[in-house]
């Protein structure tokens, strides 16, 4: 691992990871190293993690000699800024194009993620048994908004137009942790959002020639089921 190089902390299994992979082979950015941070092992919470990011939580981005970023998202907008910016994922020159970018990430961010999130994420708190699911109703209405939007407006691609952007990228990795709950959220009842998944899930899959992402999801889900099942034994010795 060179000292000179850009660093990516991350864990592949890590959806908004992911996220910023994708951007990088997408504008083939290939000049930087790789550093694994494990949250089963809660590396996270390192004091060398610390001084990259005090929150936490990963990704984590850090170009020599003192520049760091945190947040999937950020980290995704100054790769392309900064290595790649006539890419169509986040045109610079075109103002109201990214503009229309930003909107449909915050809404992801602040909306569709966290709603999701609410729902998805306390499945992998140990020790606090299986989650109580009365958060279902929120994410099941802002997914219906989600897909009316999608009809409404006839969308190949999130921001409109013809091309993908970085809002398709951050959008898709968080969809797809619903493939951890089958069980609770069936999105092939959501025409739109589906074919739109299945778009974005064909690109990706050609896109991922050593099979990185797709074992990332795998493992993904596997381990969502395994701390379901640890949970409900939990629950069995307690009663």
């Amino acid at each position: 691992m060179s000292e000179s190089r850009p660093i990516l902390y991350w864990m592949p299994e890590s959806p908004p990871c992911r996220t910023v992979y994708v951007v990088a082979k997408m504008i083939d950015f290939k000049d930087f190293d790789v550093k694994l941070i494990d949250l089963t092992k809660l590396e996270q919470m390192s004091d060398d993690y610390a001084k990259i990011n005090p929150f936490h939580t990963i990704p984590g981005y850090f170009e020599p000699p003192d520049f760091y970023l945190y947040e999937s998202r950020t980290i995704a907008r100054y790769l392309v800024e900064k290595y790649r910016p006539e890419s169509s994922l986040y045109p610079l020159n075109d103002v109201r194009k990214r503009a229309i970018i930003n909107r449909c990430m915050d809404y992801e961010l602040g909306t569709l993620f966290r709603a999701m999130s609410d729902v998805i994420l306390p499945i992998f708190k140990p020790g606090q048994g299986l989650p109580i699911n009365e958060k279902l109703p929120r994410f099941i209405q802002v997914l219906n908004e989600f897909e009316k939007n999608l009809e409404k407006n006839q969308l190949k691609y999130l921001a409109g137009g013809s091309e993908m952007t970085l809002a398709d990228l951050a959008t898709y990795f968080t969809l797809i942790m619903c493939e951890a709950v089958p069980e609770l959220i069936d999105l092939s009842k959501y025409p739109n959002i589906y074919s739109w998944l299945n778009r974005m899930g064909k690109f990706i899959k050609d896109l991922d020639h050593d099979g990185t992402l797709a074992k990332a999801q795998n493992n993904f889900c596997a381990y969502a089921q395994y701390c379901q099942q640890q949970a409900q034994q939990e629950e069995k010795r307690s009663e």
